[in-house]
């Protein structure tokens, strides 16, 4: 699709450029860019015709899978802690597999235009996300008209009508919202889902629904329609594993169900992917996402018994509530995703002066002590009734965390505070960190390409870097790179 598009812009391009001498360049620019969006038009229009014929037919039965459990479940033990003996023991802790980071394409929706045709008829829709009020301009049929039924070719004949309207500005929005507040495929698909109950509030024959795999298609991710009984239902396909939610298997992807809550056990849906540029979401948030405004946050005072003092934290109650809906994925995803900006601004700040004096190794050790005493201990069962791994801001907004959490929040400030490059250890029952030392430290510790890595475990009360509990001394970890 984007090898086509290019093809068409570039030849005219290669067109209007003898025609730029001795003419006035602006016109002949005008000239190209309206040629260019045409022509985007045209294969838009061809791509979504193609497909809706594709879809009208040939629905396949698929059976859905139970929700899997996250592959660590915490045992409801208080924290171990450290004697004296754990001191002295040391060598090369067993690995079982090594988890490499995924790289991080940033995946665009094309050349989309900001301005809308003049001749083109639009309205503007209003919708709350989050704390903000929304206004995004589209096209004013979207709401008009709405599907017969829920039958293969009432669902194509709807996606047609769809594709045959201007819904670019549509998606420059998205596009926007991605470059401008850090929004991630999951941000994308709740915004789509609040846009579409914007536009369609009554929800004619899962017209919401239809409306918002249109969208996510159109900017290139992998989610597909299944109808379930007397509706329709959104699946996604994802780059990381889901856990507590539905899922069928479509060729080699998993597609997970976009609501969590769906009862549904048998559905039927169609094999065919919207074009070749598709690509399953990412679950990562690679950028700071900004959610509601200024009265989204509240200041937290986290008292420390370790540093003696009480940190104020902003806390955006926006991304908290965000954060509460978000599908349950691996460790390594939290570990990796950007915090609020303000958030880990005020606490690098705040723990910066107090770790100021000391070398490298006495920061990872203060920042274990941190851990250690500073917060308080419970599993996911006993304070939510689920599992539920946190995001970093969450350590700080919640009473008790659990030993995935904290090795989030470790693995995040020591990468920010000393530079030091982290890893993740992950048994059947716990969660556990490793820092690279050149020097410094001896104890126990993971044998990588660039170096040892000494095991800091933040839910092993008083133990420092290098120490490691007992009962994992011979028991293989799979270890995630971050």
């Amino acid at each position: 699709m984007k090898a086509v598009r290019i093809l068409v812009i570039t030849v005219l391009f290669a067109a209007a450029l003898p025609n730029a001498y001795g003419q006035d360049f602006h016109r002949t620019y005008d000239d190209f860019v309206k040629k260019a969006r045409d022509a985007h038009r045209n294969f838009s229009d061809s791509l979504n015709a193609e497909f809706a014929r594709t879809i009208s037919s040939n629905w396949e039965q698929f059976l859905i899978s139970e929700p899997e459990s996250s592959v660590i479940s915490p045992q409801p033990y208080s924290p171990t802690v450290a004697g004296g003996s754990d001191k002295s023991s040391g060598g090369a802790l067993k690995a079982s597999e090594i988890v490499d980071t995924l790289g991080c394409t940033v995946y665009q929706a094309g050349n989309v235009s900001h301005s809308a045709s003049s001749s083109v008829s639009v309205r503007t829709v209003r919708f709350g996300f989050y704390d903000s009020i929304q206004e995004v301009k589209v096209p004013a049929a979207y709401g008009s008209f709405h599907p017969r039924g829920i039958s293969e070719s009432d669902v194509g004949e709807f996606w047609q009508k769809l594709g045959w309207e201007d819904f670019t500005q549509i998606l420059y929005e998205c596009s926007y919202n991605r470059d401008n507040y850090g929004f991630n495929d999951w941000a994308v698909l709740e915004w789509v889902q609040a846009l579409s109950c914007a536009i369609y509030p009554q929800n004619v024959n899962s017209e919401r629904i239809i409306f918002e795999v249109f969208v996510l298609n159109q900017m290139g991710m992998m989610a597909k329609l299944a109808r379930a009984d007397d509706r329709l239902e959104c699946l996604f396909a994802s780059l990381q594993p889901v856990y507590a939610r539905k899922y069928t298997v479509i060729d080699t992807y998993r597609y997970y169900l976009a609501d969590a809550k769906s009862p549904v056990t048998v559905l039927f849906t169609y094999r065919s992917d919207f074009s070749g540029n598709t690509h399953p979401f990412d679950l990562r948030i690679r950028k700071p996402l900004a959610l509601g405004g200024e009265d989204s946050y509240v200041l937290t005072h986290f008292k420390s018994q370790v540093f003696a003092c009480e940190l104020d934290i902003p806390v955006n109650g926006a991304l908290k509530s965000f954060y509460e809906r978000y599908p349950q994925t691996t460790v390594n995803v939290y570990a990796q995703s950007a915090p609020d900006s303000r958030f880990s601004e005020s606490l690098f700040l705040q723990l910066g002066e107090k770790l100021a004096a000391l070398d490298v190794p006495g920061k990872i050790n203060e920042l274990l002590r941190f851990l250690h005493y500073d917060f308080s201990y419970k599993v996911d069962s006993d304070q939510f009734g689920y599992e539920k791994q946190f995001f970093c801001e969450e350590n700080f907004i919640y009473e008790a965390n659990d030993c995935e959490d904290r090795a989030i929040l470790f693995s995040f400030l020591v990468r920010r505070l000393t530079g030091k490059k982290v890893i993740l250890l992950e048994y059947d029952d716990h969660i556990a960190t490793a820092v690279r030392f050149d020097e410094g430290c001896d104890g126990h510790y993971v044998n990588l390409e660039d170096g040892r890595y000494f095991i800091c475990d933040p839910t092993f009360i008083g133990a420092t870097a290098g120490m490691c509990m007992p009962k994992y001394v011979d028991k293989k970890a799979r270890i995630y790179v971050i």
